[in-house]
């Protein structure tokens, strides 16, 4: 079975990207991470076995929710391949 990865903060054609790349290995979830109310954010929190934050676009709020609900998440620093390399890092591990 796939593992469940949500991302936070990514454009639309970022997302597709990320999508493509990894879309043997993976489902995904994506949602702007400034954006997002948090019954969403609790809702991907539950239903993931990975959330992935970049901090250059997500707020202190979402962390801190993604925080209160224990969800398993990671802040990725940088752009697109620093985001590759997370994810990739994690689907090894799996």
């Amino acid at each position: 079975m796939k593992p469940t990865i949500s991302i936070l903060g990514l454009l639309p054609s970022q997302a597709h990207i990320i999508e493509g790349a990894y879309k043997d290995r993976a489902k995904f979830r994506f949602a702007d991470g400034d954006g997002c109310k948090a019954p969403k954010i609790k809702a991907m929190a539950n239903k993931s076995d990975a959330i992935f934050m970049r901090s250059k676009h997500a707020n202190h709020n979402t962390f801190m929710l993604l925080k209160s609900v224990h969800a398993k998440f990671k802040m990725v620093n940088g752009g697109m391949n620093s985001l590759h390399i997370a994810i990739g890092e994690f689907l090894d591990g799996k």
